[in-house]
């Protein structure tokens, strides 16, 4: 029924707080979780930069171990947990990975990186 189920991840612990509740869903359907993180290339800074470019590499490879690391937890859960590391706008990224997906449910939180405001 709910299978997959997309969970989008920024790194923060306010966007794990979702990850209980993804994993009682996914238990109770016996469904796959596939985790998300989005690399936003705004934050990239001015393109064609070497330096910048070396950084942007760092930080793709710094979400993937995240990723491989959060996995790795779920595991022991006895699920099926996948995970993708993408590049681009994030809110626009997400919506079409969820499409081309067959996603079903996409659990997130209200609050990520940004943390909490007014």
């Amino acid at each position: 029924m709910f299978d997959p189920i997309l969970v989008p991840l920024d790194g923060s612990l306010l966007a794990e707080c979702v990850l209980p509740h993804a994993v009682a869903i996914a238990q109770a359907f016996k469904a796959r979780l596939m985790l998300l993180r989005m690399l936003d290339k705004n934050e990239a800074g001015e393109k064609g930069q070497l330096f910048d470019l070396v950084n942007w590499e760092i930080h793709k490879t710094e979400a993937k171990v995240y990723l491989e690391k959060t996995a790795a937890r779920l595991l022991k859960s006895s699920l099926q947990v996948d995970a993708a590391v993408l590049e681009g706008l994030v809110a626009e990224s997400i919506t079409e990975f969820a499409q081309s997906q067959g996603i079903k449910l996409l659990i997130l939180s209200s609050h990520g990186r940004s943390g909490l405001s007014q």
